[in-house]
């Protein structure tokens, strides 16, 4: 009789000699264990020691000295995300902000320099995010090549980027600040009087302007600089107080009439409160914003009309996608009687002309007559009471 007996038999183990072939992406390599594995037991290792352009690891397991590896983890450095909404470019300018969102400036395109400004903001939790782009039109010229760098800041709220140089078929040399939010800066902008009784209208500082216009025009022009010209909004406080003691003396013109003349590209249009109501017509070439011609116009809201002794705060919006000013007074908006709905704004350049011919609610019919207004370069602000 022959007896056997397996008690001292064991599994067999998996040796550093041993090898097996493992494919990861367009990489083959061998893979040998770093030291011996027990049977049953398994070593971790790196994925980028199989393909370099793949992250985190995977597992060697041996199995009575079979080697065998899972890859099920190994995932590209590299992955392909929706696609962006942008046009083709190459030579952008792009920079990290400070919560993983990015900044993409300008860029070479298939017509030439581009002249956009796109967000990308990460979705919370996801590897994904949102293209957005700004509809406030850069002030610098479209680029390629440019530099960006982020300037850090202990407060988020005043993050910045500094846009330095490119190429818009020449060479730049100029520096640009970006502020992801909404920041005043005080400006002291080269401004003039106006008006037939100059005397009467008074900067005091660069915030206040105190107009009295007891017997006749009066008020100041603002020329905005290269630097500003693309600006999104004008705001203006505006308290007519009639005169030294703030009575309006008898037979005063306009009782409290206001006008404001914004230029933008050579289009010179007006807004003017008289009687509690805001109008504005089309352009009106470099005669004075006072100057009273039979002049077609589309009536606004009521709100907010410029009278005597009270202030009223103004604000024009610059729409340079649609070409249309939107203007609010006392944060009311001043929508075109007649306008068709959804639409908030006076096209630049038109006024009564373009939309409203044949509205009869307060719009009248006037020349055909348009101006070139091609990117709303704002050139002048002039605000005169009487």
């Amino acid at each position: 009789t022959l007896n056997v007996t397996t008690e001292g038999c064991s599994p067999r183990r998996c040796q550093p000699f041993q090898s097996i072939t493992v494919r990861l992406g367009e990489y083959s390599v061998s893979a040998s264990p770093l030291a011996i594995i027990a049977s049953g037991g398994h070593e971790i290792r790196q994925c980028r020691n199989l393909n370099p352009l793949f992250r985190n690891t995977y597992i060697m397991y041996c199995n009575y000295g079979e080697v065998t590896v899972d890859t099920s983890q190994c995932v590209t450095q590299w992955d392909p995300m929706t696609s962006p909404p942008w046009t083709r470019r190459s030579r952008v300018g792009t920079v990290g902000l400070s919560d993983g969102a990015l900044l993409m400036l300008g860029g070479l395109g298939n017509e030439g320099p581009i002249r956009e400004v796109w967000l990308w903001q990460p979705t919370l939790g996801t590897l994904e995010g949102s293209w957005h782009r700004s509809l406030k039109v850069p002030p610098w010229s479209g680029r390629f090549g440019s530099a960006a760098v982020r300037i850090s800041s202990q407060d988020a709220q005043q993050e910045q980027v500094v846009l330095m140089g490119g190429n818009d078929n020449q060479n730049r040399g100029d520096v640009w600040r970006w502020l992801r939010h909404s920041a005043p800066i005080e400006l002291s902008l080269e401004s003039e009087a106006t008006g037939s009784q100059e005397q009467d209208c008074v900067l005091e500082s660069s915030q206040l302007l105190r107009c009295h216009a007891s017997a006749g025009v009066s008020g100041r022009k603002w020329h905005i600089s290269h630097y500003l010209e693309m600006s999104t909004e004008i705001h203006i406080d505006l308290l007519h107080s009639g005169g030294p003691n703030g009575v309006l003396p008898l037979g005063a013109a306009g009782v409290g009439a206001a006008v404001i003349a914004i230029e933008l590209d050579t289009c010179r249009q007006l807004f003017r409160a008289e009687g509690g109501r805001w109008s504005t017509t089309g352009c009106t070439g470099d005669q004075p914003p006072w100057a009273r011609a039979d002049q077609p116009a589309i009536r606004l809201g009521p709100n907010g009309g410029a009278m005597p002794g009270q202030l009223r705060h103004l604000r024009f919006v610059l729409d340079r996608e649609r070409q249309e000013v939107i203007m609010y007074s006392d944060d009311v908006m001043m929508v075109p009687a007649g306008a068709e709905p959804g639409q908030f704004g006076v096209p630049v350049g038109g006024g009564a002309c373009r939309d409203y011919s044949n509205v009869q609610n307060g719009s009248l019919v006037c020349p055909s007559v348009h101006p070139p207004v091609s990117e709303m370069h704002l050139r002048v602000v002039e605000l005169v009471v009487w």
